[in-house]
């Protein structure tokens, strides 16, 4: 799948699913960024995640993921960098889920967290594989090591 068609406004409307974007935000010294989630929330408290949520009604993938990049670490990602890599669906009983993880590479470091995080890092790969419990997020990562789609 192209830019192009990541972003076109039809392909955003997913009827009956609930549709998550990720972001793999990777500086220039090759490491990812992983946000810890606060002690107050209520699904997966202080466990390590990327940036990310649901995107918003009549929003495109690709500036809900920015959105929700901007709103959780306070950098800005140009929409033109952003890199669909990975997928994944799932029928819950709340409904349908399609979940889209991003790739951007930049090169900034400062990150401002927000209250949904209590903290961030920047790590290597291998190390947000062994941070990250959360199977599908961990996938992603294990998936983009396996098939070397980040250059060390």
């Amino acid at each position: 799948m192209n830019a192009s068609s990541v972003t076109n406004k039809e392909s955003s409307t997913v009827k009956g699913a609930h549709v998550v974007v990720k972001m793999l935000l990777r500086n220039t010294g090759g490491n990812i960024l992983l946000l810890r989630r606060s002690a107050t929330d209520t699904r997966r408290s202080l466990e390590w995640d990327l940036p990310g949520g649901m995107v918003e009604e009549g929003e495109d993938f690709v500036t809900g993921v920015v959105r929700e990049t901007k709103e959780e670490t306070g950098l800005t990602v140009q929409a033109n960098t952003v890199r669909l890599v990975y997928t994944h669906t799932a029928m819950r009983d709340s409904g349908n889920v399609c979940w889209l993880f991003f790739v951007c590479s930049g090169n900034t470091t400062d990150v401002t967290i927000s209250y949904e995080h209590d903290q961030a890092k920047w790590v290597t790969l291998l190390e947000g594989i062994e941070m990250i419990k959360y199977d599908l997020q961990r996938n992603f990562l294990i998936y983009l090591k396996d098939n070397k789609l980040l250059v060390e």
